[in-house]
């Protein structure tokens, strides 16, 4: 998937889904360019909420989970009921130190539908707090 992403950058260096995706990618492969293109969708897109996650949750899983915290706020602010950036950012904020918010969001992400995969993990996350 890569491979096509970089084709599709390749023909327009300005796609922002293209972008994102290859940071996605990237930052699953732990590979430190994920940071550049998530940085580069955010620039073009700055209130895009999946872009916000990306770039929240690779610069969190990147060692900088307070700059994190602050993107996936804002992503979670953009799309409160997307569970995946919500979860993302109840990692980052446990990650950053604060428990309680982290409760907080997890509390909500086990209201979820019981076999969510989202609620799952909130709940294993929640039980080590």
């Amino acid at each position: 998937a890569s491979a096509g992403y970089r084709r599709v950058l390749e023909i327009d260096s300005d796609n922002v889904v293209a972008l994102n995706n290859l940071a996605w990618i990237l930052a699953e492969q732990k590979d430190p360019k994920a940071i550049e293109y998530a940085e580069e969708a955010h620039r073009l897109s700055p209130f895009n909420a999946n872009v916000l996650d990306t770039l929240g949750w690779t610069v969190t899983r990147s060692g900088d989970p307070k700059r994190g915290v602050q993107l996936l706020r804002m992503a979670s602010n953009l799309s409160p009921r997307h569970a995946e950036i919500r979860l993302h950012l109840a990692q980052a904020l446990n990650n950053a130190g604060d428990k309680t918010g982290a409760r907080r969001e997890l509390t909500e992400l086990t209201k979820l539908a019981k076999d969510s995969p989202v609620r799952i993990e909130a709940e294993k996350l929640l039980a080590t707090l």
